[in-house]
């Protein structure tokens, strides 16, 4: 049984919602630093909040965010710093699959509302 015109439509708009919410998630400019920063290996939060010169707590707020659009992943492991003697932390790594899907999200977006060009 296929989609009725009705049920398109449905798919359609969450699709657009989706985009707008992986869309928000990424313009934000602490959000893109942290998301670069990542690309580059897994991190924890002091680890981030020394490379982007905020604070701890900002980070977290940030993060969260990312984890909650699927951006970022978290998993606790031992921490690397040497005086942390057998610590566990929280370490954020990019998941690459989502930060492809969130870019096309904004390549759709741009496409939508970007005015077209007369020859």
């Amino acid at each position: 049984m296929g989609l009725g015109w009705g049920e398109d439509a449905d798919l359609s708009k969450r699709g657009a919602i989706r985009d707008l919410e992986l869309a928000r998630a990424l313009i934000q400019e602490e959000r893109l630093r942290m998301v670069r920063i990542l690309q580059r290996g897994k991190k924890n939060i002091s680890e981030l909040a020394g490379e982007t010169k905020l604070d701890r707590a900002t980070v977290s707020y940030h993060l969260a965010v990312l984890e909650k659009n699927g951006i970022v992943a978290s998993r606790y492991e031992m921490l690397r710093e040497p005086r942390s003697k057998g610590k566990i932390g929280r370490y954020y790594e990019v998941n690459k699959g989502t930060l492809a899907k969130a870019f096309q999200a904004l390549d759709r977006l741009r496409a939508e509302i970007e005015p077209e060009l007369s020859p």
